[in-house]
């Protein structure tokens, strides 16, 4: 009998030996196809304590703005693992999607040679990934700018909230405003810190593409496109934030308007020209039909036209539709009575570059004069201040 454990027992340590001498054997051989590749191996060591046993965990690469799927893996224990290898650092998404976890659980990580070590996590209530991502230095690096706008996001959320509050006296809503303005100012700054130090990784490349610069107040965007350094200048997403940040610069109070034109409802070219610069204040408002904001802004943009059309207020609405028939819907159902243009091409509409619209509704004010004029807290109170009661 204690032959026969023994005999088994051996038998056991030489399949293990087997074993772990074909997962290095594997390793090595990934190492070696990978180096001669001009590739390098990273891998990941990940925990997913939302999931369950057997959740699968998928591996997407992006790049040039395409997801391709490159791997696979499975949940064990509320762990998971994989190695794969890569050409670059750009970054992968790892996603998995346990039940009853609403939108799953996602990270984004940076392919840097070593080993990476996740909590996969959902999102927080601003959509913003709550995973923790360290271990190289690209992952460290992007993981402390996560965790500035994991802690921010609900600070500025909250003061927000308290700005609005109908039932708030005007001295609580400045401060709350005071607050926000202070707060969105830390993180752009940081942001923008965290941008000019890395603007030549993929970290840095990667939050650079942020759809949070939309809404960076210009003296920080500025600062940023300033900084990029010449040889980096002419990537196609550094020179497209740079042209963002000198059109948001030619839209600014007094400065003279940008002229575009496109098709009325009627088919014939109208332009901007034909209605700003002539003595009337004008409103441009870039809108859509999909556009739930913007249906819920119409009523009081109506009233508002109503009041004031005949004391030299006008409004050009300038659509984002890329379907002609649903931009002449939405004005029938809305019932707009104010000018209409667009060419039906969707963000790339004509006025959208030249006013740096990347959301709608988007307005500008101009002047008698034609120049822009700064709309203060709201619309409505600054066509008050303009025309009286």
């Amino acid at each position: 009998m204690k032959n026969t454990d023994r005999a088994a027992k051996k038998t056991q340590q030489k399949n293990t030996t087997k074993k772990q001498m074909k997962n290095l054997l594997l390793s090595a051989a990934l190492f070696t196809a990978s180096a001669c590749m001009g590739q390098h191996v990273y891998s990941i060591s990940g925990t997913a304590p939302a999931a369950a046993d057997g959740d699968t965990v998928t591996i997407t690469k992006i790049k040039d703005n395409l997801q391709e799927t490159v791997g696979k893996t499975t949940v064990t224990a509320g762990k998971f693992t994989f190695s794969g290898t890569a050409e670059d650092n750009g970054p992968i998404i790892v996603r998995a999607f346990p039940k009853g976890v609403r939108n799953g659980l996602v990270a984004t990580i940076f392919t840097d040679e070593g080993k990476i070590n996740v909590v996969l996590d959902g999102y927080d209530d601003w959509y913003n990934s709550k995973s923790i991502v360290t271990g190289t230095p690209l992952n460290d690096k992007y993981n402390a700018l996560s965790s500035e706008k994991l802690r921010l996001c609900p600070l500025m959320d909250a003061a927000g909230k308290r700005s609005r509050n109908a039932s708030a006296t005007e001295k609580e809503k400045a401060s709350a405003k005071a607050e926000l303005d202070s707060l969105s100012n830390i993180y752009y700054r940081f942001l923008s810190d965290f941008v000019i130090e890395n603007i030549s990784n993929d970290a840095g490349r990667t939050a650079f593409k942020s759809s949070d610069f939309i809404f960076m107040p210009l003296p920080i965007l500025l600062k940023t496109v300033d900084a990029i350094p010449a040889g980096l200048r002419d990537e196609p997403h550094n020179a497209e934030r740079i042209r963002f940040a000198a059109a948001k610069q030619a839209v600014q109070p007094g400065r003279p308007f940008i002229d575009f034109q496109a098709p009325a409802p009627d088919g014939n070219i109208v332009k901007l020209s034909d209605f700003a610069g002539k003595g009337k204040y004008v409103l441009i408002d870039f809108w859509a039909s999909w556009c739930g904001p913007c249906r819920a802004a119409m009523p009081e943009l109506k009233e508002l036209y109503a009041k004031y059309k005949d004391k030299g207020f006008e409004i050009i609405g300038v659509s984002l539709d890329s379907r002609k028939e649903a931009w002449l819907k939405g004005i029938s159902d809305l019932q707009l009575p104010w000018p209409q243009m667009s060419d039906a091409k969707g963000w790339a509409a004509a006025g959208s570059g030249e006013y740096a619209v990347k959301a709608v509704p988007s307005t500008f004010l101009i002047g008698p004069d034609g120049k822009f004029i700064e709309t203060g807290p709201s619309l409505k109170e600054t066509l008050e201040g303009i025309f009286g009661e």
